[in-house]
């Protein structure tokens, strides 16, 4: 499980496989006043959301190639 950056009551998962975007996003969201999760693939987002409820999830719309098959996403 990630560590979830921020105290808001909003908790928002970001999806970015681009690691100085993600800690971008992520910044940005916190200091807007949300709790953050910043995971770099799908993979680590689908185990997040086993384990948490999320309000907001922000993503990169074209991930990379080394996610699962059958998750699929937009290309």
């Amino acid at each position: 499980m990630s560590e979830i950056s921020g105290v808001g009551e909003i908790v928002a998962l970001v999806i970015e496989d681009n690691r100085s975007a993600l800690e971008a996003r992520v910044q940005l969201l916190v200091a807007s006043g949300f709790a953050v999760i910043g995971v770099t693939n799908v993979e680590d987002a689908l185990r997040e959301l086993e384990v948490r409820s999320v309000d907001l999830v922000v993503t990169d719309i074209n991930l990379s190639a080394d996610r699962p098959a059958d998750k699929g996403g937009v290309e």
